[in-house]
Order: C-alpha cells, then sequence, then structure tokens
C-alpha cells in the first residue's frame, strides 16, 4: 500500500484546568492542567486526537509523493498507522 500525509494538515495542542484538591494539598495553586493533541484537516468530519506516536508517524509522513507503507511500518507500530488510517 502507498501512503502519504494530508498537505493541509493543523494539529493543535489544547490544554484543560482542573481544579485538584491534592495539587492545592500539596501546596500547589490547586490547577491539575492536561494537555491532548489534535489533528485537523480539510478531509476530515472532525477533529481526531492523536497520541505521541501518531504524531511521530506523521512527522515521518511525505506530504509531496506516495511511499510504500513497508518504510513506516520498519519504524512505527502498525496499530498507530491503521489509527490514523481510519
Amino acid at each position: 500500500m502507498r501512503i502519504r500525509r494530508c498537505r493541509h494538515l493543523f494539529i493543535e495542542p489544547r490544554e484543560t484546568l482542573e481544579f485538584d484538591l491534592d495539587v492545592l494539598l500539596a501546596g500547589g495553586d490547586g490547577l491539575a492542567s492536561t494537555r491532548r493533541w489534535v489533528a485537523l484537516a480539510p478531509h476530515l468530519d472532525a477533529e481526531v486526537d492523536v497520541d505521541a506516536t501518531a504524531l511521530a508517524v506523521l512527522g515521518d509522513c511525505d506530504v509531496h509523493a506516495w511511499r510504500q507503507c513497508d518504510a513506516l511500518l520498519a519504524r512505527h507500530p502498525r496499530e498507530a498507522i491503521e489509527r490514523l488510517l481510519a
């Protein structure tokens, strides 16, 4: 199978803050931060959460030329590539 990355891909970090009593009792400000990464592309119906493994796969994909998927499979887990393709 041949593969390439979407030319118009936007990866956005999203951060949420929540009150955390344990953080406050430990001397902090009481806020716990959670970060997630979201992929946005014109062909997607909705934003897609991506993890660090998926980000590495996307960074390895060529945007200009179609490449054989075997090269990616040699460097990244099959599950991560299949999640992105889905």
